[in-house]
């Protein structure tokens, strides 16, 4: 922009002259409007038209709208670019179409393909859970676990574990271990041996602290190592190792069958009370005692064996869990890819309105405007230069000069600056 403190002397005559041959009319109204297109010295034209409408500020800027418009271009124009500007308009507003196109053909395909999709694999997913649900409430399969028999087995696999430790805590004390002389006295007070029981199962072996509080590890030893045995091996050999191993397991505990039973005998003779016809092996505490030793341990083994059994079969109430959380960690994930899906049409939608605006400001632009945008800021600024002029020539020239200056401003901040800025 050109300002000039003082003003420049016109040749007006010169220039009527010229302005006669070119057949441009001075309105003197603040509206400068034409419907043919002036080829123009814009300096010279701006001159004349801030003269002819004594630097009005408005007539300044319909001026400028006529430039915009094409109405009014400089005489040194290139019809070529001028031409070249309308197909660079053409060709954008092609773009910004097929963008539109592009765009609608995305969204329709997330709308009417993709999200559906994933629709019905929900409803899909939500009939597998129904199904697995279901199926875990009907009839107990085979190789299913049973939560009841588990809790039974389990609870007297627990008890038969506290027997069997207590039975050869208590008998390997008996037989083994237990001062004669006292059992004697005890007898004499009682004047009997008591049951088999008493003679088995003493309080002493619970209060004394010594080795027969080991002895049932090797008889729990013995049963762990049949059930490993009979699950591990098949055939002859298996027969052959758990028939040696209930073998051993019978011979120790016949072993402290008779040592109790030889303790007592002992006792009863101590006290005059023994029978001269007894023999060990014919008596029954003997096999009372082995009885209660073997076949406890040899129940224990198997209710063991049991409960592993069970222990080890499906548990289809998990499977049934982990399927059903598999399934709903989908359909959350696909939730979440739905969710992002309308966000994302939300996105295109608002990318199509962008566009269509686009669209709508070029075909306006195509309609009002003729010159492309750096013409129309040269032409702008040839046509605001030879108009300031001879603004300050003019009465009270100042004013005139500032509501010039604000109307340029508001020219290119409204037509120049935010294409500048795009």
């Amino acid at each position: 922009m050109t300002n000039f403190n003082t003003p420049t002397p016109v040749n007006t005559t010169d220039t009527l002259a010229q302005n006669a041959d070119k057949n441009i009319v001075q309105p003197q109204n603040p509206t400068i409007m034409t419907t043919t297109v002036k080829k123009v010295n814009l300096r010279e034209y701006g001159a004349e038209q801030s003269l002819a409408h004594k630097g009005n500020a408005d007539a300044l800027y319909n001026a400028f709208l006529e430039i915009r418009s094409g109405h009014i271009i400089d005489e040194n124009a290139d019809i070529e670019q001028q031409q070249q500007y309308q197909l660079q308009l053409d060709d954008k507003i092609a773009n910004f179409e097929k963008g539109v196109i592009g765009l609608e053909s995305a969204s329709e395909q997330i709308t009417a393909v993709e999200i559906p999709n994933l629709e019905r694999t929900i409803e899909e997913l939500e009939t597998e859970i129904h199904e697995w649900v279901l199926e875990k409430h009907q009839a107990q399969k085979p190789d299913t676990v049973n939560r009841f028999n588990l809790f039974r087995l389990g609870i007297m696999c627990l008890l038969g574990l506290v027997y069997v430790f207590a039975f050869y805590v208590s008998a390997v004390y008996m037989g083994m271990m237990r001062d004669i002389d006292k059992t004697l006295e005890d007898a004499q007070k009682n004047h009997s041996m008591n049951s088999v029981f008493n003679a088995i199962f003493s309080k002493e072996a619970f209060t004394t602290f010594n080795f027969h509080w080991f002895a049932p590890i090797l008889l729990l030893m013995f049963a762990i190592t049949i059930e490993h045995i009979w699950k591990s091996l098949a055939g002859k050999q298996r027969i052959i190792v758990i028939t040696l191993a209930i073998l051993l397991t019978g011979a120790l505990d016949a072993i402290i069958a008779y040592k109790i039973e030889s303790t007592n005998q002992q006792v009863k003779m101590m006290m005059g009370l023994e029978d001269p016809n007894h023999i060990w092996w014919k008596s029954g505490d003997f096999y009372a005692v082995l009885m209660m030793g073997f076949i406890g341990t040899l129940v224990w083994g198997g209710l063991g064996y049991a409960f592993t059994e069970e222990l080890g079969k499906t548990d289809f109430a998990k499977i049934v869990a982990l399927e059903v959380n598999h399934r709903k960690t989908k359909i959350r994930e696909i939730r979440e890819r739905i969710a992002t899906m309308r966000n994302s049409i939300l996105d295109l939608q608002s990318k199509m309105k962008q566009l269509e605006v686009d669209i709508k400001r070029l075909r306006e632009q195509k309609q009002t405007m003729k010159v492309s945008m750096a013409e129309l800021e040269r032409y702008a600024a040839m046509f605001y230069d030879g108009w300031m002029q001879l603004v300050g020539a003019i009465p009270n020239g100042e004013l005139l000069r500032s509501q010039c200056e604000q109307k340029y401003t508001l020219f290119r901040e409204k037509y120049i600056l935010p294409d500048e800025t795009n």
